[in-house]
């Protein structure tokens, strides 16, 4: 074309085929198939198009010299390559305007194609800016090769199926927009944002990216490739790009799903299994209305974590981090052989079930979770800081198989029930508590105060209750068979104590309570002491073959309605006060070091059975039976009973202080019995005394009184 640059248009409705086309001194040019439309002033004003195709094939069009080409036609087919500056390719059936390229729908000739534009893999648009627009309801387009905006923007939109399957990128922003789906296996990526969006499904098998930020949002998302913001066109992450990622309905990325900056992942439902989903900045994953499944996979955060389920958050074998705090909320999560680790804080909110089987849960900051069960079988629970640690269920929480759960700060458990064969722990304190049953087959310590409570039953069998400083034990009814409970001071509360070859231990010297209001059974058991003082007041308390000592120099006081201590021991470095009914002490031993005083309805104490001090003092109501038992004094000694049967046996004072015997009924010293001291002895009956086989080196004297009959 001669002369200044001029507009150039070719229109053909039957169709134009380019095959080596280009333009000279051309400003604009346009290929159409469409009629030109002419204003009322004889200006050209747009172009209506009722069919005919474009067809780029062979030498291709290049059109690099001229400021812009516009292909308009119902269709356009690509099979080679086409370069120009700005390159707007409009299809359909449309009335499209000259200047603004605005397309209205008109009804078109013939049946519509299947593809407005169709670049084929041998095709490819080359151009600084691309605007490609598939305008014809339910047609699609087709980007088998090359759509390149080396120096703008590429804005792609299409009314029907969009697929991807080639290079389509841009130096600037990339707007791709398809209102039946978008199908991409190829490579797509813009330098700077890249906005995807279609009403809808979205599939990917190869790379979505961004250099900047990505968002992509469609009725259901299908990934399996790559998704990436802030990525360099080689892959490589190097910028602060956000990716976001949103499905209406079921949201899928089991690719790789990377953000330099922050990334949000949502859908109805969230399927990352096996994915390598990363952010520099936050991660947020939303499953709005179903499950959020990261089996096997590994999602990470370089600020915060989000995860939320309106079902189920699944981790199994999975590995969720993030440099940031992390907040979980789910209907149920399961961690199973899984890992959820935070450098801040970590707070998960369960609904339902929390299943950490062989998982851990670990957060550099405060750790605070709630759920409605918690399985930490072979599990690991931990707050690795001193901001401490608060666990609650409503139901069971079960610690089996050397599961653990501690804090280096205060570790709070609270459940519904709970079963520990593990290890609770804190280097601060501790606190365990349930609203029921409790049984411990582990160990619940801190290096400071230990509180266990338990609703009901408490069952220690076989497991360690312990603390640096306190420990509180408190329940309906406490079982520590076999069990042990220690600290350096102790507190004690249960209506019921059972302690059968257990261990309940005071290493301190400051006060012990041990409050049991019912049975107290220590068979077997040991419970010792080195307050000053300690008291025992259940209605019963058993003693048989255990030992209860008191290493303080107060008062060891036993009140109990009946008192047991068949081949026992209850002894003091004090003073021993038992206030008690019936007590059976056959073959056991009651000692003090200071002052011994008994106050008893009656008193068994034969068969080798010893009752000691350096002062005794016995009143008995009703019979005592020392008969091959020992009463043993070094200071003052009275014993006092309605009757009293020493045969075989020794009441006896290796001191000079008195030594009174007195029964209000019968007094039997018979087999070799030994009544005698180093000071004054009586021996005092008011009814009988049989002496027959006192010893003959006894020095004593004896005073035989009768009560007179009136």
């Amino acid at each position: 074309m001669a002369g200044p640059r001029a507009e150039v248009v070719i229109a053909n409705p039957n169709g134009i085929l380019v095959n080596g086309g280009g333009f000279i001194n051309t400003s604009r040019a346009t290929l159409t198939t469409g009629v030109p439309v002419f204003g009322g002033s004889g200006s050209l004003d747009a172009y209506r198009v009722t069919g005919g195709q474009i067809t780029v094939q062979g030498a291709g069009l290049n059109a690099s010299n001229v400021d812009q080409v516009d292909l308009i036609a119902r269709a356009v087919s690509v099979n080679a390559s086409v370069y120009a500056n700005q390159l707007n390719v409009v299809a359909g059936a449309n009335q499209v305007d000259r200047n603004t390229l605005g397309a209205t729908p008109i009804a078109g000739d013939g049946a519509a194609p299947a593809n407005g534009i169709d670049v084929s893999q041998l095709g490819g648009m080359y151009a600084n800016k691309i605007l490609l627009a598939s305008t014809e309801k339910g047609v699609g387009v087709s980007l088998r090769g090359v759509a390149a905006a080396q120096a703008g923007d590429l804005t792609l939109t299409s009314q029907g199926k969009l697929v991807l399957a080639g290079q389509t990128n841009a130096s600037g922003s990339l707007s791709v927009s398809a209102q039946g789906g978008i199908d991409n296996t190829g490579t797509t990526y813009g330098r700077q944002s890249v906005t995807v969006g279609t009403s809808g499904d979205l599939t990917n098998s190869g790379t979505l990216a961004a250099q900047q930020n990505l968002s992509l949002n469609a009725n259901h998302v299908t990934s399996s490739g790559t998704l990436g913001a802030g990525v360099n066109s080689d892959g490589s992450l190097a910028h602060a790009g956000d990716l976001s990622v949103v499905a209406g309905g079921a949201m899928s990325a089991t690719g790789q799903n990377v953000a330099g900056g922050n990334a949000t992942l949502q859908g109805a439902s969230v399927n990352l299994a096996g994915s390598q989903t990363s952010a520099n900045g936050n991660l947020s994953l939303n499953a709005q209305a179903g499950n959020l499944d990261l089996t096997g996979a590994t999602a990470s955060a370089g600020g915060a974590l989000s995860a939320n389920a309106q079902g189920a958050l699944i981790n199994d074998r999975g590995h969720l981090a993030s440099q940031g705090a992390t907040a979980i909320t789910a209907g149920s999560l399961s961690n199973q052989n899984g890992q959820i680790v935070s450098q801040s804080t970590l707070s998960a909110n369960v609904t339902g079930a929390l299943a950490n089987q062989g998982g851990t849960l670990q957060a550099a900051g405060a750790f605070n979770a709630n759920a409605g069960s918690l399985d930490n079988t072979a599990g690991h629970i931990a707050s690795l800081n001193t901001d401490g640690l608060n666990l609650t269920t409503t139901g069971l929480l079960n610690n089996a198989q050397g599961g653990t759960i501690g804090g280096n700060g205060n570790v709070t458990v609270q459940a519904g029930q709970l079963s520990n064969a593990g290890t609770i722990s804190a280097v601060q304190n501790l606190g365990v508590s349930t609203a029921q049953t409790l049984a411990n087959a582990g160990t619940l310590a801190a290096n400071g105060n230990t509180t266990v409570s338990a609703g009901t039953t408490l069952t220690n069998a076989g497991g360690t209750i312990a603390a640096g400083q306190r420990t509180n034990v408190s329940a309906a009814t406490l079982d520590n068979s076999a069990g042990a409970i220690a600290g350096n001071q102790l507190a004690l509360s249960a209506a019921n104590l059972v302690n059968r070859n257990g261990a309940i231990t005071q290493s301190g010297t400051g006060p012990i309570t041990i409050g049991v209001s019912g049975t107290l059974d220590n068979t077997n058991g040991s419970i010792q002491t080195n307050s000053a003082d300690l008291t025992l007041a259940p209605a019963t308390l058993i003693n048989d073959h255990g030992t209860i000592t008191d290493s303080g120099t107060g008062t060891l006081s036993v009140t109990t309605g009946r008192l047991s201590n068949n081949g026992g021991t209850i002894a003091t470095n004090g003073e021993l006060d038992v206030q008690a009914g019936a007590v059976s002490n056959q073959g056991g031993k009651l000692s003090a070091q200071s002052q011994a005083t008994l106050n008893v309805a009656s008193l068994d104490n034969s068969a080798g059975g010893y009752v000691g001090a350096q002062g005794v003092a016995i009143t008995d109501q009703g019979a005592l039976n020392n008969a091959g038992g020992t009463v043993a004094a070094s200071g003052a000694l009275t014993v006092s009973a309605g009757s009293i049967v020493n045969a075989g046996g020794a009441i006896k004072n290796a001191g000079t202080q008195a030594t009174s015997v007195s029964a209000s009924q019968s007094l039997t010293n018979t087999q070799g019995g030994l009544i005698g001291g180093n000071g004054e002895v009586s021996a005092v009956s008011y009814t009988h005394l049989r002496a027959h086989e006192t010893r003959h080196d006894l020095v004593c004297r004896l005073l035989l009184e009768k009560k007179k009959k009136e």
